[in-house]
Protein backbone atom coordinates (compact mmCIF):
# COMPACT_ATOMS: atom_id res chain seq x y z
CA UNK A 1 0.00 0.00 0.00
CA UNK A 2 1.45 3.21 -1.24
CA UNK A 3 1.26 6.49 0.54
CA UNK A 4 -1.89 9.21 -0.93
CA UNK A 5 0.94 11.98 0.19
CA UNK A 6 4.59 12.88 0.75
CA UNK A 7 3.85 13.98 4.64
CA UNK A 8 1.30 10.75 5.37
CA UNK A 9 3.90 7.57 6.42
CA UNK A 10 2.77 4.38 5.98
CA UNK A 11 3.37 1.00 7.67
CA UNK A 12 2.30 -1.20 5.63
CA UNK A 13 4.68 -3.62 3.59
CA UNK A 14 3.36 -6.02 0.97
CA UNK A 15 4.34 -9.41 0.40
CA UNK A 16 6.39 -8.35 -2.48
CA UNK A 17 8.29 -5.69 0.08
CA UNK A 18 8.92 -8.09 2.04
CA UNK A 19 10.91 -11.02 0.36
CA UNK A 20 12.62 -7.83 -1.31
CA UNK A 21 13.72 -6.57 2.21
CA UNK A 22 14.78 -9.62 2.52
CA UNK A 23 16.91 -9.91 -0.62
CA UNK A 24 18.63 -6.76 -0.04
CA UNK A 25 19.84 -8.18 2.95
CA UNK A 26 21.52 -10.51 1.82
CA UNK A 27 23.25 -9.04 -1.23
CA UNK A 28 24.17 -5.78 1.17
CA UNK A 29 25.63 -7.82 3.71
CA UNK A 30 27.37 -9.64 0.99
CA UNK A 31 28.86 -6.73 -1.12
CA UNK A 32 29.76 -5.32 2.76
CA UNK A 33 31.75 -8.48 3.42
CA UNK A 34 33.80 -8.64 0.29
CA UNK A 35 34.63 -5.08 0.59
CA UNK A 36 35.67 -5.48 3.94
CA UNK A 37 37.75 -8.75 2.87
CA UNK A 38 39.06 -6.67 -0.47
CA UNK A 39 40.55 -3.86 2.36
CA UNK A 40 41.64 -6.42 4.49
CA UNK A 41 43.65 -8.76 1.61
CA UNK A 42 44.74 -5.06 -0.17
CA UNK A 43 46.51 -4.16 3.41
CA UNK A 44 48.22 -7.50 3.94
CA UNK A 45 46.31 -8.07 6.72
CA UNK A 46 44.95 -11.08 5.68
CA UNK A 47 48.41 -13.11 6.25
CA UNK A 48 48.84 -11.42 9.43
CA UNK A 49 47.54 -13.81 12.30
CA UNK A 50 48.53 -11.47 14.98
CA UNK A 51 45.66 -9.29 13.44
CA UNK A 52 43.37 -11.73 12.42
CA UNK A 53 43.17 -12.96 15.88
CA UNK A 54 43.06 -9.54 17.45
CA UNK A 55 40.01 -8.25 19.41
CA UNK A 56 39.57 -5.15 16.55
CA UNK A 57 39.06 -8.06 14.27
CA UNK A 58 36.22 -9.92 15.97
CA UNK A 59 34.49 -6.63 16.65
CA UNK A 60 34.61 -6.08 13.00
CA UNK A 61 33.55 -8.88 12.07
CA UNK A 62 30.34 -8.99 14.06
CA UNK A 63 29.83 -4.84 13.67
CA UNK A 64 29.77 -5.02 10.35
CA UNK A 65 27.33 -7.18 9.36
CA UNK A 66 24.72 -6.09 11.80
CA UNK A 67 25.42 -2.16 10.72
CA UNK A 68 24.89 -3.35 7.28
CA UNK A 69 21.52 -4.36 8.06
CA UNK A 70 20.42 -1.23 9.64
CA UNK A 71 21.31 0.58 6.78
CA UNK A 72 18.86 -1.58 5.25
CA UNK A 73 16.32 -1.06 7.30
CA UNK A 74 17.06 2.69 7.29
CA UNK A 75 16.76 2.34 3.22
CA UNK A 76 13.68 0.51 3.33
CA UNK A 77 12.05 3.01 5.70
CA UNK A 78 13.08 6.35 4.28
CA UNK A 79 12.14 4.96 0.80
CA UNK A 80 8.43 4.32 1.17
CA UNK A 81 8.20 6.73 3.80
CA UNK A 82 7.35 3.86 6.66
CA UNK A 83 6.64 5.41 10.12
CA UNK A 84 9.59 3.65 12.33
CA UNK A 85 7.37 2.34 14.89
CA UNK A 86 4.76 1.76 13.17
CA UNK A 87 6.02 -0.50 10.95
CA UNK A 88 8.69 -2.50 13.24
CA UNK A 89 5.62 -2.70 16.07
CA UNK A 90 8.55 -0.81 18.17
CA UNK A 91 6.28 -0.44 21.11
CA UNK A 92 5.20 -1.60 24.68
CA UNK A 93 3.51 -4.95 25.65
CA UNK A 94 2.15 -6.82 28.44
CA UNK A 95 4.72 -7.82 30.61
CA UNK A 96 4.07 -11.57 30.36
CA UNK A 97 5.69 -11.55 27.10
CA UNK A 98 8.95 -9.73 28.33
CA UNK A 99 8.73 -12.59 30.65
CA UNK A 100 8.21 -15.44 28.06
CA UNK A 101 11.37 -13.61 26.33
CA UNK A 102 13.42 -14.48 29.42
CA UNK A 103 11.94 -18.10 29.61
CA UNK A 104 12.85 -18.82 25.99
CA UNK A 105 16.13 -17.29 26.29
CA UNK A 106 16.59 -19.91 29.90
CA UNK A 107 14.68 -22.72 27.67
CA UNK A 108 17.03 -22.08 24.39
CA UNK A 109 20.67 -21.97 25.77
CA UNK A 110 20.26 -25.15 28.18
CA UNK A 111 17.38 -27.05 26.25
CA UNK A 112 17.68 -26.32 22.71
CA UNK A 113 21.48 -25.92 23.24
CA UNK A 114 21.47 -30.13 23.78
CA UNK A 115 19.28 -30.72 20.72
CA UNK A 116 22.00 -28.63 18.54
CA UNK A 117 24.99 -30.44 20.09
CA UNK A 118 22.88 -33.54 18.46
CA UNK A 119 22.59 -31.93 15.24
CA UNK A 120 25.97 -31.08 14.98
CA UNK A 121 27.60 -34.19 16.35
CA UNK A 122 25.40 -35.80 12.72
CA UNK A 123 26.94 -33.11 10.32
CA UNK A 124 30.30 -34.20 12.59
CA UNK A 125 29.77 -37.86 11.22
CA UNK A 126 29.09 -36.49 7.56
CA UNK A 127 32.71 -34.87 7.80
CA UNK A 128 31.55 -31.53 8.62
CA UNK A 129 34.01 -29.33 11.00
CA UNK A 130 32.83 -27.00 13.15
CA UNK A 131 34.84 -23.36 12.77
CA UNK A 132 34.30 -21.73 15.94
CA UNK A 133 34.64 -17.80 16.92
CA UNK A 134 37.15 -17.08 19.65
CA UNK A 135 35.60 -13.54 21.27
CA UNK A 136 37.93 -11.35 22.92
CA UNK A 137 38.41 -11.75 27.14
CA UNK A 138 41.59 -10.27 27.97
CA UNK A 139 39.99 -7.14 28.93
CA UNK A 140 37.15 -5.41 30.54
CA UNK A 141 36.91 -2.99 27.81
CA UNK A 142 37.30 -6.71 25.44
CA UNK A 143 33.71 -7.11 27.71
CA UNK A 144 31.93 -3.86 26.95
CA UNK A 145 32.46 -3.71 23.06
CA UNK A 146 31.60 -7.54 22.92
CA UNK A 147 28.26 -6.50 24.61
CA UNK A 148 27.97 -3.40 21.72
CA UNK A 149 29.17 -5.45 18.64
CA UNK A 150 27.75 -9.03 20.01
CA UNK A 151 24.79 -8.61 21.70
CA UNK A 152 23.51 -5.10 21.16
CA UNK A 153 23.84 -4.30 17.32
CA UNK A 154 22.83 -7.89 16.49
CA UNK A 155 19.76 -8.00 18.36
CA UNK A 156 18.40 -5.08 17.72
CA UNK A 157 19.35 -4.90 13.52
CA UNK A 158 18.69 -8.22 12.78
CA UNK A 159 15.14 -8.29 14.62
CA UNK A 160 14.23 -4.61 12.87
CA UNK A 161 14.80 -6.78 9.67
CA UNK A 162 13.34 -10.30 10.52
CA UNK A 163 10.98 -9.72 12.63
CA UNK A 164 10.03 -5.90 12.14
CA UNK A 165 10.41 -5.70 8.07
CA UNK A 166 10.03 -8.89 7.14
CA UNK A 167 7.29 -10.17 9.17
CA UNK A 168 5.56 -6.91 8.46
CA UNK A 169 5.49 -8.02 4.66
CA UNK A 170 4.31 -11.83 5.81
CA UNK A 171 2.24 -11.47 9.39
CA UNK A 172 -1.41 -10.62 7.34
CA UNK A 173 -1.26 -13.85 5.62
CA UNK A 174 -1.61 -16.23 8.43
CA UNK A 175 0.26 -17.14 11.38
CA UNK A 176 1.26 -20.07 10.20
CA UNK A 177 2.67 -18.88 6.74
CA UNK A 178 4.54 -16.22 8.58
CA UNK A 179 6.14 -18.74 11.46
CA UNK A 180 7.50 -21.06 8.56
CA UNK A 181 8.69 -18.70 6.90
CA UNK A 182 10.57 -16.41 8.93
CA UNK A 183 11.93 -19.43 10.94
CA UNK A 184 13.21 -20.53 7.68
CA UNK A 185 14.82 -17.21 6.24
CA UNK A 186 15.88 -16.31 9.59
CA UNK A 187 17.80 -19.76 10.07
CA UNK A 188 19.33 -19.64 6.18
CA UNK A 189 20.33 -16.36 6.51
CA UNK A 190 23.23 -16.88 8.92
CA UNK A 191 24.76 -19.57 6.42
CA UNK A 192 25.88 -21.52 9.63
CA UNK A 193 25.20 -25.03 9.22
CA UNK A 194 26.24 -26.24 12.98
CA UNK A 195 23.32 -23.17 13.52
CA UNK A 196 20.39 -24.34 11.48
CA UNK A 197 18.18 -26.12 13.79
CA UNK A 198 18.56 -23.72 16.68
CA UNK A 199 18.29 -21.13 14.66
CA UNK A 200 14.83 -22.24 13.13
CA UNK A 201 13.40 -23.14 15.86
CA UNK A 202 14.13 -20.13 17.68
CA UNK A 203 13.47 -17.92 14.30
CA UNK A 204 10.31 -19.52 14.35
CA UNK A 205 9.37 -18.93 18.22
CA UNK A 206 10.44 -15.25 17.83
CA UNK A 207 7.95 -14.67 15.12
CA UNK A 208 4.85 -16.08 17.05
CA UNK A 209 6.09 -14.32 20.57
CA UNK A 210 5.98 -10.84 17.98
CA UNK A 211 2.56 -11.88 16.64
CA UNK A 212 1.05 -12.52 20.12
CA UNK A 213 2.68 -9.68 22.01
CA UNK A 214 2.15 -6.99 18.81
CA UNK A 215 5.56 -5.88 19.91
CA UNK A 216 9.49 -6.58 18.39
CA UNK A 217 10.55 -5.40 21.87
CA UNK A 218 10.35 -8.91 23.71
CA UNK A 219 12.06 -10.70 20.54
CA UNK A 220 15.16 -8.04 20.56
CA UNK A 221 14.83 -8.96 24.70
CA UNK A 222 15.28 -12.37 23.87
CA UNK A 223 18.14 -11.89 20.85
CA UNK A 224 20.13 -9.81 23.27
CA UNK A 225 20.01 -12.14 26.47
CA UNK A 226 21.14 -14.88 24.32
CA UNK A 227 23.99 -13.72 23.32
CA UNK A 228 24.93 -11.43 26.50
CA UNK A 229 24.82 -14.97 28.39
CA UNK A 230 27.56 -16.39 26.00
CA UNK A 231 29.66 -12.89 26.17
CA UNK A 232 29.64 -12.88 29.81
CA UNK A 233 30.22 -16.88 30.04
CA UNK A 234 33.29 -16.25 27.60
CA UNK A 235 34.53 -13.30 29.50
CA UNK A 236 34.58 -15.14 33.58
CA UNK A 237 34.12 -18.65 33.05
CA UNK A 238 37.74 -20.80 32.99
CA UNK A 239 37.20 -22.58 29.37
CA UNK A 240 38.20 -25.46 31.44
CA UNK A 241 35.18 -25.17 33.55
CA UNK A 242 32.39 -27.58 32.79
CA UNK A 243 28.84 -27.99 34.93
CA UNK A 244 29.19 -31.28 36.72
CA UNK A 245 27.15 -33.84 34.98
CA UNK A 246 24.09 -33.80 37.03
CA UNK A 247 23.69 -30.57 36.80
CA UNK A 248 23.79 -30.32 32.90
CA UNK A 249 21.15 -33.08 32.89
CA UNK A 250 18.89 -31.25 35.07
CA UNK A 251 19.39 -28.07 33.32
CA UNK A 252 18.84 -29.57 30.27
CA UNK A 253 15.50 -30.94 31.28
CA UNK A 254 14.34 -27.91 32.80
CA UNK A 255 15.17 -26.04 30.09
CA UNK A 256 13.34 -28.42 27.68
CA UNK A 257 10.04 -28.52 30.18
CA UNK A 258 10.21 -24.67 30.30
CA UNK A 259 10.59 -24.53 26.32
CA UNK A 260 7.31 -26.86 25.63
CA UNK A 261 4.95 -25.19 28.47
CA UNK A 262 6.25 -21.73 27.62
CA UNK A 263 5.49 -22.32 23.35
CA UNK A 264 2.01 -24.23 24.39
CA UNK A 265 0.98 -21.08 26.29
CA UNK A 266 2.04 -18.50 23.72
CA UNK A 267 0.43 -20.77 21.31
CA UNK A 268 -2.77 -21.39 22.94
CA UNK A 269 -2.93 -19.55 25.61
CA UNK A 270 -2.38 -16.01 23.93
CA UNK A 271 -3.59 -14.01 21.18
CA UNK A 272 -3.09 -11.82 18.47
CA UNK A 273 -3.92 -8.07 19.71
CA UNK A 274 -7.35 -7.25 18.64
CA UNK A 275 -6.35 -4.42 16.87
CA UNK A 276 -3.90 -6.26 14.98
CA UNK A 277 -6.64 -9.00 14.36
CA UNK A 278 -8.88 -6.50 12.79
CA UNK A 279 -6.87 -5.02 10.96
CA UNK A 280 -5.67 -7.84 8.93
CA UNK A 281 -9.54 -8.74 8.31
CA UNK A 282 -9.95 -5.50 6.24
CA UNK A 283 -6.65 -6.29 5.03
CA UNK A 284 -6.94 -9.23 2.95
CA UNK A 285 -10.73 -7.95 2.17
CA UNK A 286 -8.55 -6.30 -0.76
CA UNK A 287 -6.18 -8.94 -1.32
CA UNK A 288 -5.32 -12.03 -2.85
CA UNK A 289 -3.16 -14.22 -0.14
CA UNK A 290 -2.39 -16.75 -2.61
CA UNK A 291 -1.07 -13.46 -4.53
CA UNK A 292 0.38 -12.18 -2.18
CA UNK A 293 2.13 -14.98 -0.57
CA UNK A 294 3.59 -15.87 -4.09
CA UNK A 295 5.23 -12.48 -4.68
CA UNK A 296 7.05 -12.77 -0.83
CA UNK A 297 8.19 -15.83 -2.18
CA UNK A 298 9.47 -14.54 -5.61
CA UNK A 299 10.90 -11.63 -4.60
CA UNK A 300 12.85 -13.59 -1.64
CA UNK A 301 14.21 -16.41 -4.40
CA UNK A 302 17.64 -14.65 -5.40
CA UNK A 303 18.21 -14.07 -1.48
CA UNK A 304 17.55 -17.56 -0.13
CA UNK A 305 19.37 -18.87 -3.53
CA UNK A 306 22.13 -17.08 -2.27
CA UNK A 307 21.94 -18.37 1.17
CA UNK A 308 21.27 -21.75 0.13
CA UNK A 309 23.94 -21.86 -1.54
CA UNK A 310 26.81 -20.53 0.67
CA UNK A 311 25.07 -23.07 3.25
CA UNK A 312 25.50 -26.05 1.18
CA UNK A 313 29.14 -24.52 0.33
CA UNK A 314 30.24 -23.88 4.22
CA UNK A 315 28.69 -27.54 4.58
CA UNK A 316 31.48 -28.89 2.68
Amino acid sequence: MKNQTNSQKNFILMGADGGLVYTLAVFFSLVVSVIFNVIIVSMGLNEDESFLNSALYTHLSFAIPALSLGIIVFYTLKRQNLDFALTLCFKRCQTKYYLLAIAFAFASLFGLGWLNEQFIYFLESLGFKISSVTLPNSSIGDYILCIITVCVLPAFFEECIFRGLILNGCKRLGDYFAVVLCAVLFSLYHKNPAQTIYQLIIGGVLTLLTLRSGSILPAILYHFINNFYLVTYNQFVSPSFIFEPWLQILLMLLGIAVFVVSLLYLWKGCKNPECDQRFNEDFLKIVSVQSERKNFLIFASLGIAVCLVTWIVNLF
